[in-house]
């Protein structure tokens, strides 16, 4: 069960990433730069992005 089901349909309208969770979306300028889920998320990854 998703709590905020309309915020997650939302960022999949906008920006073309489908729900999953746990999951890691970055958005640089109004873009989706970085995107990964479940045990694809790397502290690493995320802080070269930033």
């Amino acid at each position: 069960m998703i709590s905020n089901r309309s915020l997650s349909n939302q960022i999949e309208v906008e920006f073309g990433i489908p729900h999953e969770s746990p999951q890691v979306i970055l958005i640089r300028d109004g873009k989706a730069v970085y995107n990964t889920s479940h045990y694809g998320i790397s502290y690493h990854e995320i802080m070269e992005q930033i």
